[in-house]
């Protein structure tokens, strides 16, 4: 993810995130069909007796489980997008501050002008083949 901040979006990134968006709501459509269609929670519970599940009277209700996390992952993801967009916005409206990133992130890099370099001794030959 650092390398986001350094290197910008790319659309790989934003991929990605329509991926979860579409999986979220994959798992929250799935989840809302299970809990608020009488017809089909029917059957999940009458499902969940014919496979002798203890506790169908609680068990029938995990579905909201996968409700809440379809719609967490979708809320995340699309709280990530926002995100992308504004500091996208921000940045282009700054053209000072895309120079500031843009040499903070070579110094960054590079790393400091006095660093110590440590190298390991070079005098190993290398093995021979054969006898």
């Amino acid at each position: 993810m650092i390398h986001i901040l350094f290197n910008g979006v790319r659309w790989t990134d934003m991929a990605l995130i329509l991926n979860r968006v579409a999986v979220g709501m994959f798992i929250m459509f799935s989840g809302y069909h299970k809990l608020f269609d009488a017809g089909r929670h029917r059957v999940f519970a009458d499902e969940l007796r014919s496979l002798h599940v203890p506790a169908v009277g609680i068990n029938q209700w995990l579905p909201l489980v996968e409700f809440s996390a379809g719609a967490a992952v979708v809320i995340v993801a699309l709280g990530l997008l926002v995100i992308i967009l504004i500091a996208t916005v921000t940045l282009m409206a700054q053209p000072d501050l895309q120079m500031i990133i843009s040499a903070m992130s070579r110094r960054l890099v590079a790393g400091p002008k006095n660093a110590v370099v440590c190298r390991l001794p070079t005098n190993r030959t290398p093995p021979r083949a054969g006898p």
